[in-house]
């Protein structure tokens, strides 16, 4: 990448069951050490809940696909299933060149699609605990340099 700051979208479960907001904001954090985060919010329901309260739909998506355009990396935590997840995943598939690393926990309750885990654009990992989400990062980032 250029010496411009790296620009990540980051996404994870926000409507759906069992978002884990602690590792969100593990990975939050993490990315935060390489780049700027454009969607921080979905790391913290209570900042989500404020930025959406007001906003319809329409508008929702418009933002985030804004957001995602604005990107030059996306992390999404694909533990939990998601449509909106898939939906930001449909979007980095088909954009050439655009790295895209996920992050599912081992041994969780939910079984990661084939459609996104065997994905050859997209960089699949699954971690156990939060050490493992900051290595893996270190790695991807790494990676891109």
């Amino acid at each position: 990448m250029s010496q411009k700051k790296l620009t990540i979208y980051f996404c994870g479960s926000m409507r759906g069951v069992n978002a884990n907001h602690q590792n969100y904001q593990t990975i939050v954090q993490e990315l935060s050490k390489y780049g700027e985060v454009l969607t921080t919010h979905v790391a913290y329901p209570e900042m989500s809940n404020k930025l959406e309260h007001k906003m319809n739909d329409k508008q929702i998506y418009e933002r985030d696909y804004s957001w995602f355009t604005e990107s030059q990396v996306m992390v999404a935590e694909v533990t939990a299933p998601s449509h909106g997840v898939g939906m930001e995943l449909g979007w980095a598939s088909l954009r050439q060149n655009y790295k895209t690393l996920c992050l599912s926990q081992k041994e969780k309750e939910f079984k990661t699609s084939g459609l996104i885990a065997g994905c050859p654009t997209f960089e699949y990992k699954e971690y156990q605990n939060q050490e493992d989400i900051v290595a893996i990062i270190a790695e991807f980032m790494k990676q891109l340099q």
